[in-house]
């Protein structure tokens, strides 16, 4: 009976000139076949015995898997038992034995830190599996990384919420803060671009910035981000004032809104006044308690946070500083135009044609419900700011709006806050 050869494994040269050789054959009968050509005599052997030559790795040698490698481990030798857990190694044994290896092939894996809400950049559990580039998005709404693969693997993009930042649910992003310098607690400092604007706690508020370059900063932090304009600011006080949570009766449009760290003698009867910004921001300086100190508990009208239908808190929207918009004025009367004015009521029947509708409280509020109040275009091209500041009394609030200064008006007492 003949045998067929149906896999031919190998052909080793048996001497230095190459002349010589070996034949390895496996039959069709799962015998191995051996043919010398230096003696011209050929074997079989059923007990698979090493193949003859120097064993020699198989495609699967050096490369990166995911799983254990179960082909392709020898060319040339009998493969033994494939040890470890990734990466993987093999030996071929022949006439003489080679070391083979491949490695585990591993996806880049987010870890715990994202898609959770952070105050500070996240340092800790960032990548389950894989090796975490470095964190960006530090001053926007959301911190991201990226979870790179090992050996090959995929990547993972991960992202995590900066908590100091606030979805209004208004179709945008604010700062839950007033804007501080990244990196420094004092935020009286001569403007530098170098500067990175940032919303926390900690901190007095960036002053002695423009407008325009309050329009620069919020830029810087990418694309979408942007000074906050009239429109969404207007838009975010009607919703706080149409929250219960905001009045002092807990009944919309009863009692009144608070009008935060703006405590006066002269422009209300606070009991005191303050001369300065708040020294402190965050849990357990929620209001304004006596001049220049801030406490968890107090009076009403002295409260520093609005509350949203969302669950979200925001600071210092009315008093502390003044804030820029991106909005510029023209003045005059009708569609389009500001009223030139002091102080003066969201009632007064000047702001009937166009600024109540843009910028006032509607419902209609005034100074008595702690609204805040309105002054007027004082010249074409001049900047807005909102909220008033820390010593304006009943002209604070978060309606209060004051249109009487040039884009470049650098103060102490104005500082900014970014939308997305």
């Amino acid at each position: 009976m003949f045998l067929e050869i149906q896999i031919v494994l190998g052909i080793i040269p048996n001497s230095s000139d190459g002349q010589d050789y070996v034949i390895s054959s496996l039959l069709s009968n799962e015998d191995n076949y051996f043919f010398d050509s230096s003696t011209g005599t050929y074997s079989t052997s059923s007990s698979n015995p090493p193949i003859p030559g120097n064993g020699v790795c198989g495609i699967a040698n050096n490369t990166n898997c995911y799983d254990v490698p179960t082909t392709g481990l020898c060319i040339i030798g009998e493969p033994s038992i494939v040890s470890g857990t990734g990466p993987w190694s093999w030996d071929c044994v022949g006439t003489t034995t080679v070391f083979c290896s491949a490695n585990k092939k591993i996806d880049g894996t987010c870890g715990s830190s994202a898609n959770n809400e952070h105050d500070t950049i996240p340092t800790e559990n960032l990548c389950s599996s894989g090796t975490a580039s470095e964190v960006g998005g530090d001053g926007g709404i959301s911190y991201t990384w990226i979870c790179s693969g090992e050996n090959g693997g995929n990547e993972d993009l991960c992202e995590a919420d900066n908590s100091n930042w606030v979805d209004t649910g208004l179709g945008f992003y604010i700062m839950k803060y007033e804007a501080k310098i990244q990196g420094n607690n004092d935020g009286n400092q001569t403007y530098s671009s170098s500067f990175v604007p940032e919303s926390r706690a900690a901190g007095t508020p960036w002053t002695r910035i423009n407008q325009i370059q309050a329009i620069a900063e919020c830029q810087s932090l990418g694309s979408g981000y942007h000074l906050i304009t009239n429109a969404e600011w207007t838009s975010l006080a009607r919703h706080i004032a149409a929250q219960p949570s905001n009045w002092s009766t807990g009944t919309v449009g009863s009692g009144v809104l608070s009008r935060g760290y703006s405590a006066s003698t002269t422009v209300a009867s606070d009991g005191f006044t303050n001369t300065t910004i708040a020294p402190y921001t965050g849990l357990g300086y929620e209001y304004n308690i006596a001049a220049n100190e801030v406490g968890a508990s107090g009076t009403f009208d002295l409260k520093r946070t609005h509350n949203l239908a969302n669950g979200q808190v925001i600071w210092d929207l009315a008093g502390n500083v003044w804030e820029w918009n991106s909005d510029t004025c023209n003045q005059g009367s009708g569609l389009d135009n500001w009223y030139n004015s002091a102080w003066i009521e969201w009632n007064n029947s000047n702001l009937d044609d166009y600024e109540r509708f843009t910028a006032g409280p509607n419902p209609l509020y005034t100074s008595s419900q702690n609204a805040g109040r309105y002054i007027g275009c004082a010249a074409n091209g001049d900047g807005l700011f909102r909220g008033g500041r820390y010593a304006n009394g009943l002209g604070s609030g978060i309606f209060a709006s004051c249109f009487n200064s040039l884009q470049s008006y650098i103060s102490g007492d104005v500082s900014f806050r970014c939308a997305k």
